[in-house]
């Protein structure tokens, strides 16, 4: 069991009974000190690179590899055969690829930055976009992409494009087609 002895200056020592007298001579202040000095010296870059990390979370320090590339093809083919269907979750997603959800969750937010869900959301609000532009309800496209609810469409095409569906169709039947995507993971 470790204790902690008082030493002269009245504080308590930063090293356990047995190695005390280290304190009582002064070196542990400077052991203590130059301590101090690496981590001030390090924490700049290591404050660097975990801003870096939260305001770019997609960036890899990698490409993608072949396999890889090959697997988010395959995944984006899965996907759009299924986006149509409400019930076309996450755990189907995985199911059908032939991976737990949550090795598929690691894999796909390593690869784009986006969860399985915000993947699956994001092809089906481009699914949406073609179809914005032709004469049909909005309700009936949010049911043909795979949403049950026109109100939720609405409200995650909002989040994701900025504008409304009905507003990007009047933009679009008016030969203006400004719309980009906001980065994953923020909303407004």
């Amino acid at each position: 069991m470790l204790q902690y002895r008082a030493n002269r200056g009245g504080g308590e020592s930063i090293f356990p009974y047995p190695y005390s007298h280290v304190a009582e001579c002064g070196l542990g202040r400077r052991i203590l000190c130059r301590t101090r000095q690496r981590s001030l010296q390090m924490a700049p870059n290591r404050f660097l690179d975990v801003l870096n990390r939260l305001l770019h979370p997609q960036a890899r320090k990698h490409p993608p590899s072949a396999n890889d590339l090959e697997f988010l093809e395959r995944f984006r083919e899965i996907v759009a055969r299924h986006h149509s269907d409400p019930g076309f979750t996450t755990a189907v997603a995985a199911a059908s690829i032939g991976m737990s959800r949550m090795h598929l969750n690691r894999k796909l937010r390593a690869l784009t930055g986006e969860s399985t869900h915000e993947f699956i959301r994001a092809m089906r609000l481009e699914a949406a976009l073609d179809l914005l532009p032709k004469p049909l309800p909005i309700e009936s496209i949010a049911e043909s992409v795979g949403f049950r609810s026109s109100s939720h469409f609405a409200k995650v095409f909002r989040q994701r494009f900025g504008t409304q569906p009905s507003t990007y169709r009047t933009q679009k039947s008016a030969g203006r087609d400004s719309i980009r995507p906001k980065s994953p993971g923020k909303r407004s």
